[in-house]
């Protein structure tokens, strides 16, 4: 995938989708091992990531080109991520970003975003969860 990307034509052809994806009814996944290799211009059009090993370096470009979160709030999330995976049996868990809303979730669980740099506490977010309650 990454190595097609580099091809002028289908490069523009996947900008152009991209962008348009709306107006198609369309939506794009992107399967990358490293994300400074995807190129700038879909990059700069994510909506939803999902991350579940990634280096540092991707982790900085990732919050300097998309999120709108304090250094401080993102490195807490990154910590909770990485405390969370080092667990047994966690190694295949993720963090799933959603930009519209701006939230994260570790799993299916998801992270509270304090105002500033407070601290992210997980929470459990779940549907079910939420209907448990109302039904008292």
């Amino acid at each position: 995938m990454q190595v097609a990307l580099k091809v002028p034509a289908i490069q523009r052809l996947m900008v152009h989708l991209n962008s348009n994806r709306r107006h198609r009814k369309t939506c794009l996944w992107f399967c990358v091992q490293n994300y400074e290799k995807l190129p700038k211009q879909l990059r700069m059009g994510l909506t939803n990531m999902f991350l579940f090993s990634i280096s540092r370096n991707d982790l900085r470009w990732i919050h300097e080109e998309l999120l709108e979160i304090p250094e401080a709030v993102w490195e807490r999330v990154c910590l909770l991520f990485k405390q969370h995976k080092s667990h047994p049996g966690n190694e295949h868990s993720f963090l799933y970003w959603s930009a519209e809303p701006a939230r994260f979730y570790l799993n299916y669980d998801e992270l509270e975003l304090p105002p500033e740099d407070a601290g992210v506490e997980a929470a459990s977010h779940r549907k079910e969860d939420d209907s448990d309650d109302d039904e008292t």
